[in-house]
């Protein structure tokens, strides 16, 4: 019979039909506390164990703990019974738990509720930090050199960068060069200092001020300490929904965001907490299917809403920044005028909450702001979405002012709505604004909707000064997907008011093969239209040639062709306009130096590495998979376009490799810094292999199975039949050394030429060996 124990905890009677075949015997023979052998069934599903458990005085059943423990279920708060050492637990002390045993079978069969089991937590997102691959100092230089007649008239000039790094972060300097004038600009000297570790950054130098929700972005020089959350890529800042759920057998749980497969795990029975499930941003629905052993099937739907413009929950993001303004940015190298100091700080408060500050000092200027963004629900508004609110109050020259502004957002798979309104008063100052040009009121509205391939949006933009300028402008976008025959758009642009104007352009695309496209393009603006044609081939990552052609009415046309190759990208191009004609022309390139050697290569925009194989040529070097380069006559090569701060998978090709290389691996991880440069030493090495037959000083050879080691190496090798020995690694001439059975003995080796894969060096004596 099942025996149903309830929360009152009464304790279950032992009746006498329920002692049947061999549990009769044992009923009738075992006294108190005596242990009963009994297999397992719980939900419904025969556990591959048998357990011993114990009946009591009072007729109930007790179970030992550990038991209980390894099915996952929870322990009463009873506390447990020592019987003969060893913890048991009554089974009528577990809630809603029910039992029977089966004499037949000898089984102890066991109901039991899902939340009786212990809790367990899913939790998703990406690996923890890579380490950083150690770096060694090093730099890079970068040019870009253009020249360019338009029309008689010729000018020049270049941009160049330079970059050095170490142990303690990475600069960079920019130049600009006008052949012309014959005169050089600086633009920007940086030292960058990152601690992925705490998704951090120090910049000292020139740099661009963070501005939070209401500020301004200003270039200054000095100091600037920010949060920086690109140093922990995949790190995702805003609140991921989570969802709760419980199974009652081990099972299988698929999770599915708008009818696409997120995820699949495999759970145990219990209660469990699934959080940070990987989602879009914008409003969605998740769907849980939980199926457990015997087929039973359960689906939980929830609806969430996710956005960037939130933090979540404890998580702070801050800059902190003091320096000089600069001015004539491009024109002039060292021009910056008054001290500013500026601090910015959200944080993520709970999930449906982000609060902002932020505080604004010059010499002759205070700015004091906060704000925050609310997530809020479907159940409050029609749809749910975000709702940002900022304040901000300054005290000027000309008094104080104050500044307002509202933000509403909500995005979805098909509806996209945004609403931002801005107001300031004609004494506010703040960074960055124009001491003659004064903002009044800012406001925009878009509206996006997208259906079976279609799309279609509205746009509106006002923008108003002190001074009396007032623009606002209406615009409208449409796309149509034609499958094989490619895409059609259409923008309109209307600008309202007396010095209105109205534009608009249809254009259609359609790509012949992954690197070819063409499309064509109608304009009609302020009575006039035009039409063009153009035809595009992207310039291949790996390397070759690109190009584009464009033809239009009225005489006009463009051709150019871009030439990229493994050191430098080369570009050319024409155009011909209203009976004008240009021409141009541009070479690219870098240099890195690193690992002992100096690259020449194509722009160093991100990070790269020098690989190094031992010194052998020509090897294939593959990052991602993909052949990126092959190693010099010095066995070294350089890759570029590595992730910062990501493990770059990166291999060598071991049919490439002589016959003679020992590989202890063919892949490595590497993970460099941002805009530095790392060496991948690959533990390769030229081998020399020899074949030996070790005898005694007896001219016995030693006995099979005594292993031989090398000095000066950790590896040992086997003595095989009739004293023979294989050996691998050998460095030239080295001593080797053998015991066994208490005794010791030692060789002197030559080996052969290194251009001999596997020389025979005879019979060897090895001397020293006391019996």
């Amino acid at each position: 019979m099942w025996h149903s124990i309830r929360s009152t905890r009464e304790p279950a009677r032992r009746h006498p039909a329920a002692c049947l075949g061999v549990l009769a015997l044992l009923c009738a023979t075992a006294g108190a506390d005596e242990p009963v052998i009994l297999a397992v069934n719980l939900n419904g599903i025969e556990r591959d164990e048998i357990i011993t458990a114990r009946y009591l005085d009072d007729g109930s059943l007790a179970v030992a703990q550990r038991d209980l423990a390894g099915w996952g279920m929870r322990l009463p708060a009873a506390g447990s019974l020592s019987l003969d050492g060893r913890a048991y637990v009554r089974l009528a002390d577990l809630p809603e738990v029910a039992y029977e045993i089966d004499a037949d079978s000898q089984s102890l069969r066991l109901r039991v509720p899902a939340k009786s089991f212990a809790d367990h937590a899913l939790a998703y997102g990406p690996e923890g930090d890579a380490p950083l691959t150690p770096g060694t100092p090093g730099g890079f230089l970068n040019y870009d050199l253009n020249w360019q007649r338009d029309d008689g008239a010729e000018r020049g000039g270049g941009l160049f960068e330079a970059g050095v790094f170490n142990g303690w972060g990475s600069g960079q300097a920019s130049l600009l060069w006008d052949a012309d004038a014959g005169t050089w600009r600086r633009l920007d000297t940086t030292w960058t200092m990152d601690r992925p570790d705490r998704m951090q950054s120090l910049r000292l130098g020139d740099a661009i001020g963070l501005p939070g929700s209401w500020g301004r972005a200003v270039r200054f020089g000095g100091l600037q300490w920010a949060t920086n959350f690109a140093t922990r890529p995949g790190f995702i800042t805003f609140p991921l929904p989570s969802l709760r759920g419980e199974a009652s057998l081990p099972s299988t749980l698929d999770v599915f965001m708008d009818s696409a497969r997120l995820l699949r795990d495999e759970i145990q029975a219990g209660p469990f907490d699934l959080s940070n499930v990987p989602v879009v941003t914008g409003q969605g629905e998740l769907r849980m299917v939980v199926r457990d052993l015997l087929g039973r099937q359960q689906v939980i739907s929830q609806s969430y809403y996710a956005s960037p413009a939130l933090l979540r929950p404890g998580l702070r993001d801050f800059a902190y920044e003091i320096g000089f303004l600069r001015q004539d940015y491009g024109t002039a190298s060292n021009r910056y005028r008054g001290a500013m100091a500026t601090a910015t700080e959200r944080l993520g408060v709970s999930p449906a909450f982000t609060r902002e500050w932020r505080a604004e000092m010059t010499g002759d200027a205070q700015v004091l702001g906060a704000g925050g963004v609310w997530l809020v629900s479907a159940g409050a508004v029609p749809f749910a979405g975000t709702v940002g609110l900022d304040a901000a109050v300054s005290h000027g020259p000309a008094g104080i002012g104050t500044l307002v502004g509202l933000a509403a957002e909500h995005r979805s798979r098909r509806l996209n709505v945004g609403l931002q309104v801005r107001y300031a008063e004609r004494r506010f100052v703040q960074l960055g604004l124009s001491e003659t040009v004064t903002p009044r009121l800012t406001a925009s509205a878009t509206l996006g909707y997208s259906l079976a391939g279609q799309s279609l949006g509205f746009g509106y933009l006002r923008q108003s000064t002190w001074q009396g300028d007032d623009r606002r402008l209406v615009t409208g976008n449409y796309s149509l997907a034609l499958g094989r025959a490619g895409q059609l758009g259409a923008y309109v642009l209307h600008e309202l008011g007396e010095a209105g104007g109205f534009s608009l352009s249809a254009v259609w695309s359609r790509a012949l093969d992954p690197e070819v496209g063409v499309n064509a393009r109608v304009d009609r603006q302020g009575g006039h239209s035009q039409a063009d044609l153009q035809i595009q081939r992207n310039t291949p990552s790996a390397g070759g040639l690109g190009y584009r052609f464009l033809v239009g009415d009225e005489g006009r046309y463009q051709a150019a062709a871009t030439l990229q190759t493994a050191r430098a990208t080369a570009t050319a191009e024409a155009a011909a306009a209203d009976g004008r004609t240009a021409y141009r022309a541009g070479l690219s390139g870098g240099v890195a130096v690193a690992g002992g050697g100096v690259f020449p290569s194509r722009r160093i925009d991100g990070s790269f590495a020098v690989v190094k194989v031992a010194d052998f040529a020509d090897v294939r070097v593959y990052r991602d998979n993909q052949e990126v380069a092959r190693t010099d006559r010095h066995g070294l090569a350089l890759i570029t376009q590595l992730r910062a701060y990501e493990k770059n998978p990166v291999a060598i090709e071991a049919a490439d490799l002589p016959i003679d290389a020992e590989v202890d691996s063919l892949q490595l991880k590497l993970t460099p810094a941002l805009r530095s440069g790392v060496v991948a030493e690959f533990p390769v090495r030229r081998s020399r292999n020899a074949r030996i037959r070790l005898v005694d000083e007896d001219g016995r050879a030693l006995p099979a199975g005594v292993q031989v080691r090398i000095e000066g190496d950790a590896r040992t090798f086997p003595v095989g039949f009739d004293g023979r020995v294989f050996l691998t690694g050998l460095p030239g001439r080295v001593g080797v050394a053998a015991e066994w059975d208490g005794r010791r003995c030692r060789a002197e080796l030559v080996p052969g030429p290194a251009a001999e894969p596997l020389p025979d060096l005879g019979t060897v004596v090895c001397k020293g060996a006391m019996p």
